[in-house]
């Protein structure tokens, strides 16, 4: 099928990425290629490929961040090894970031349904919708905030222009006056 020759073209692309990568020997851009080529094994159906890949990304990166532990954490579940996928999601620390947070719940409510724990699923249900109504609400109040400014800024301008508008009449009438007198 057509998306099989994608996955394929893909992964090809992968192995010349990786060849190129590991010549550079920079072991972030190697880090990537492996998390890349792991992204499309996911895709192509093939959780033990995809958590082989996610490993050795997170072997080869200094920095373990969010991303790649999620990553790993996430396909440790699509590889069905939950206990791993558990440990990884439990020291995961979302820093109060409400994306991140949302990504961790939403793994956390996966890793329940896989488990067959229905009780903490329902326990997770509810959290990635929470973080998404915070941002949501975040969003709502930086508009209301931006809108309000520019309320007050056009009310501004206009009183500006109001007030030049009156001084031009008030002024047109004096020199009427001056003039009449005259």
């Amino acid at each position: 099928s057509a998306y099989n020759k994608h996955i394929e073209k893909a992964l090809l692309i992968g192995d010349k990425a990786l060849k190129l990568a590991c010549q550079k020997g920079d072991s972030s851009i190697i880090s990537l290629v492996f998390q890349d080529i792991s992204f499309v094994y996911y895709h192509a159906g093939k959780p033990d490929s995809a958590l082989q890949y996610s490993k050795l990304a997170y072997i080869y990166n200094e920095t373990k961040d969010f991303s790649l532990k999620l990553s790993l954490a996430n396909d440790y579940i699509y590889a069905d090894s939950l206990v791993q996928a558990k440990n990884i999601l439990r020291e995961l620390d979302a820093e109060g970031k409400k994306v991140r947070n949302y990504n961790k719940f939403y793994s956390l409510l996966m890793l329940s349904i896989k488990e067959g724990d229905s009780n903490q699923a329902l326990v997770y249900a509810d959290s990635p919708m929470a973080c998404i109504e915070d941002m949501h609400l975040e969003e709502l109040a930086s508009k209301i905030e931006y809108y309000q400014e520019l309320s007050t800024e056009i009310k501004e301008k206009t009183e500006i222009k109001e007030r030049a508008r009156n001084s031009t009449i008030v002024w047109g009438a004096f020199m009427f006056c001056i003039l009449l007198l005259l």
